[in-house]
């Protein structure tokens, strides 16, 4: 925005905003963009639609989001779940999202048109099986990049464009 005097403030301006107060918040984005991005992109195949008319594509971006937010919600109930199933354990565990997409693809249909008793009991077996499906949390674990020669441009692999 437009300042009195007609000067516009800008995040390069090395005096007000020195970079050395981005260098913690870079870091932060990368759970966010990591998680989001991943996600939406490769687990839910976004990119995967059934049809090309635009009402085709907005019902699949619909029911994806609707998907990811049902598997998100469920993931965090199996979270639950198995915090206290491991609690003896020496490490966290964690429910991995691409479990609770792939359990809940499966699932989605019936969960849909099921009646409430029904969805009730789907939904404890998506959970129970989610908390049983888990992986290990270890803290401070992390591996040196090798990059021997230039880095080939383009898309990393799982990232290519189809064509």
């Amino acid at each position: 925005m437009p300042r009195p005097g007609g000067r516009t403030r800008s995040v390069l301006e090395e005096t007000r905003l020195p970079a050395r107060l981005f260098k913690d918040l870079y870091h932060r984005r990368w759970g966010v963009e990591e998680g989001g991005y991943k996600v939406t992109k490769v687990r839910a195949e976004m990119e995967n639609l059934s049809g090309r008319t635009s009402l085709a594509v907005r019902q699949d971006m619909h029911a994806k989001v609707l998907a990811m937010n049902l598997a998100a919600m469920l993931r965090a109930v199996a979270q639950l779940v198995a915090k206290r199933l491991y609690e003896t354990r020496r490490f966290d565990y964690k429910v991995r999202m691409t479990s609770a997409l792939s359990h809940l693809s499966d699932q989605l249909f019936d969960l849909l048109y099921a009646s409430p008793s029904g969805c009730a009991e789907l939904i404890t077996r998506i959970i129970q099986r989610l908390s049983q499906t888990t992986e290990q949390v270890r803290p401070g674990r992390s591996f040196p990049r090798h990059t021997p020669g230039q880095r080939k441009a383009g898309y990393h692999i799982p990232y290519k464009r189809v064509v």
